[in-house]
């Protein structure tokens, strides 16, 4: 009812833009913006927009705009006015840009899409990977493994828009075992194989979990090996024994899958403080990992380790050739 309502308002065009105002209550608009489509102007203004580590209710996993109000919404003030008037300024704007009213809508890319989980830890060899995709006439979509960037890669693929994946950051999952900042729900890398969509897995940033500001990580694991990412975040080492544990559940995960599945595991580290002679270089610990990883994983996936780096151009190439090859597209990558 509520979402066929919304879609048939947005379908006409008599809807151009969302826009909520209010306080605590801003929350209750959470489920209607989550019924627009990706593109469609929508924005909170609210002074929880400042200050709180979870907004999610108020954005879910849509491209919800944020401003904050500075003084909480009680009439109109000398603050208020100015940010009210702001806002009705971005969401015009935005409609306006988004091609409703009076701008040409953008053509939808209509090429066949690869969803791709990546983070600061990964992104050289991404990038790398996301041009050879392109080259191939594949539109990528990248998603942050931040959490709520891996519950959002998630929804892209049950919402049937990747024909490919490639889940090359999984770091979440050591979240969800150990803790942490980026636990993206015990659902994380099962969809692609649910779905039985073709997927490379790749065990990029398991050998860490994301923790807050360096203070509050060591109270929590303390005598852990750290990471400063940056003031806000700090990386906190897995121990051998989460490792192999964390190997386990990842051979799990990718036992469900119903689809051509291919595993490819970099020998030489998962991360980039992951390296030899980098502060989270251990061997033994990521061999627990491989060698649990190894023993569980059922017949009929592809596993391979390679003898290179997660970031190594040779791994980034072989995940593009696997991920063509499952396609049943050609590849001329190293050509």
């Amino acid at each position: 009812g509520v979402r066929a309502a919304i879609g048939a308002l947005v379908e006409a065009d008599l809807v151009r833009g969302a826009i909520c105002i209010g306080g605590a209550g801003a929350h209750v608009v959470g489920p209607a913006f989550r019924e627009l489509p990706i593109g469609f102007p929508k924005m909170v203004v609210s002074p929880l927009t400042s200050g709180q580590r979870r907004f999610e209710p108020y954005v879910g996993l849509r491209d919800v705009a944020t401003l904050h109000s500075v003084a909480d919404i009680a009439g109109i003030n000398e603050v208020t006015e100015k940010v009210l008037r702001t806002a009705a300024g971005y969401i015009v704007g935005a409609s306006r840009a988004a091609g409703n009213g009076n701008g040409a809508a953008a053509e939808e890319d209509r090429r066949p899409a690869v969803a791709i989980s990546m983070n600061g830890n990964t992104t050289k060899a991404l990038d790398r990977a996301r041009a050879q995709l392109e080259a191939a006439d594949l539109a990528v979509v990248v998603f942050h493994a931040n959490g709520v960037g891996g519950r959002a890669f998630e929804q892209f693929v049950a919402d049937g828009r990747a024909t490919l994946v490639l889940d090359y950051t999984t770091t979440e999952l050591a979240a969800t075992l150990v803790g942490g900042l980026m636990d993206a729900g015990p659902g994380r890398m099962e969809t692609a194989g649910r779905m039985g969509v073709p997927q490379v897995l790749v065990p990029g940033c398991v050998d860490f979990i994301t923790c807050g500001r360096w203070e509050e990580a060591a109270e929590e694991f303390p005598d852990r090996v750290m990471f400063r990412h940056n003031p806000e975040l700090t990386l906190v080492r897995l121990t051998r024994e989460e490792m192999a544990e964390l190997g386990a559940l990842f051979a799990a995960k990718a036992n469900k899958a119903t689809g051509p599945t291919s595993i490819l595991v970099p020998k030489r580290g998962f991360s980039v403080p992951d390296a030899e002679g980098g502060v989270f270089w251990d061997p033994e610990a990521d061999a627990a990992f491989v060698d649990a990883l190894l023993a569980a994983v059922r017949d009929g996936i592809q596993i391979e380790v390679i003898d290179a780096h997660i970031n190594d151009d040779a791994f980034a190439d072989a995940a593009v050739q696997r991920l063509l090859a499952l396609a049943g597209l050609e590849s001329e990558v190293g050509a």
